[in-house]
């Protein structure tokens, strides 16, 4: 994928996060590098049509379904 970047440079900051004793940046740090690889995985494919990015999904944390903005 050509986003992977962002999950594995949030990961590195999260573990520089918590090698530095800062447990609350991780802890966010975690949570965006999970909210990235959802929104990456729903990001609609080239020859999608349209119509695919209004659909809402679920989050892994919750199950409560979003619409995206």
């Amino acid at each position: 994928m050509t986003h992977d970047w962002i999950v594995h440079e949030l990961e590195e900051l999260a573990q520089y996060a918590r090698s530095n004793h800062m447990a609350a940046l991780a802890s966010l740090l975690i949570e965006a590098r999970t909210m990235a690889m959802l929104e990456i995985a729903n990001l609609p494919d080239a020859g999608a049509s349209a119509d695919t990015a209004d659909k809402p999904f679920a989050t892994p944390r919750t199950g409560h379904r979003c619409a995206p903005s």
